[in-house]
């Protein structure tokens, strides 16, 4: 069989390429963290109209002069959400920003924008997020408990070889998730989280799929003058249909959210767009590749250990004496003779 040209190499210095330029851009522009993971800023402003009720329409037309107001001055509400408290309706704004330098300028906006007293927009609070150095360290070892889990499930199961592709490929997916996030600043949220937590089960599941398949292909008996990358080019094929209707099932319905006018909703789907590239990206190009690339190191090394043990030992040569000997043998036995004669 022509061995077809493998670009995992280049592949593999694709994906570090990435994954070092997120380390660069998070060291130069810094990571784009949600309040909820990296805190930010808060403050409140009092919309209770002078005469007549407070109507869902008024509310949202305070909420979106706020958002303009915060626009033109280079920040980006995250979350507004309306409370009621001291009979007054409050519109309660976070920015995931705890550095904002120009605070007078924006109550100055907003109480012009919105026409109504400077008293009513409160003070800007700092409020702190749920990534401590604790729970960087709780979460690293969740990480490295699951990667063990995986490869000791994928050595049982599968073979040495097939646990080191699972434990590699879904820290690669991981880590692309994050480092697109970075790359693209979206926000990284608790939903993104869980996002790429759950693009790394997505390419999980992959994987076992193609690996089952090439444990029912070696089984057969069609499988007996197949070599190592026939055998996981069959499995590939075969499971790859089901996997491309899946993934672009869950891309037609993030695209759908992105039109959705609401700013978390089409967040939370850029972020499921950039987990799904990073698990295609892995899958295709990477994962399967490496799988194969392992498996035949793997066989080469068994052959060449499998020869050396078969190998005949060395023959012994026969002991040659030495020429003088030879030549010295036909004059004792003249010299005998003549000793006879003699007598």
């Amino acid at each position: 069989m022509n061995k077809k040209k493998s670009f995992l190499g280049l592949y593999l210095i694709i994906a570090f390429v990435m994954i070092v330029t997120a380390v660069i851009v998070s060291l130069t522009a810094g990571i784009n963290l949600g309040i909820d993971v990296g805190g930010g800023t808060q403050f409140e402003v009092v919309v209770t109209p002078e005469s007549g009720s407070v109507t869902n329409k008024f509310v949202q037309k305070q909420e979106d002069i706020i958002k303009d107001v915060l626009k033109d001055n280079g920040l980006y509400a995250e979350k507004i959400f309306v409370q009621d408290k001291d009979s007054h309706v409050f519109v309660v704004v976070r920015i995931a920003d705890d550095n904002i330098t120009n605070r007078a300028e924006i109550v100055d906006d907003l109480v012009s924008a919105l026409e109504i007293e400077e008293e009513a927009v409160s003070e800007f609070s700092i409020i702190s997020g749920s990534l401590t150095k604790k729970s960087v360290i709780w979460a690293s070892v969740a990480i490295v408990c699951i990667l063990l889990a995986v490869f000791v499930f994928g050595w049982i199961r599968y073979k040495l070889m097939s646990g080191l592709t699972l434990t590699f490929s879904v820290l690669l997916a991981l880590m692309l998730s994050v480092a697109l996030h970075i790359i693209t600043r979206l926000p990284i949220t608790f939903n993104s989280i869980i996002i790429m937590l759950c693009s790394a089960v997505l390419i999980l599941f992959a994987l076992i799929f193609v690996l089952e398949k090439v444990r029912e292909i070696s089984k057969s008996k069609s499988s007996e003058n197949m070599e190592v990358a026939e055998i996981i080019s069959t499995a590939k094929k075969r499971t790859l249909l089901p996997l491309i209707c899946l993934v672009a099932m869950i891309f037609v319905m993030a695209v759908v959210f992105v039109f959705i006018p609401v700013t978390y909703v089409q967040l939370t789907a850029c972020s499921v767009i950039v987990c799904l590239a990073s698990i295609a990206y892995t899958y295709y190009f990477i994962a399967v590749s490496l799988h194969e690339k392992l498996l035949e190191i793997k066989d080469a090394t068994e052959k060449a250990r499998l020869s050396r043990d078969n190998s005949p030992a060395p023959q012994q040569k026969k002991a040659v004496r030495p020429k003088s000997a030879k030549k010295l043998e036909p004059k004792k036995a003249k010299k005998a003779e003549d000793n006879k004669i003699e007598v």
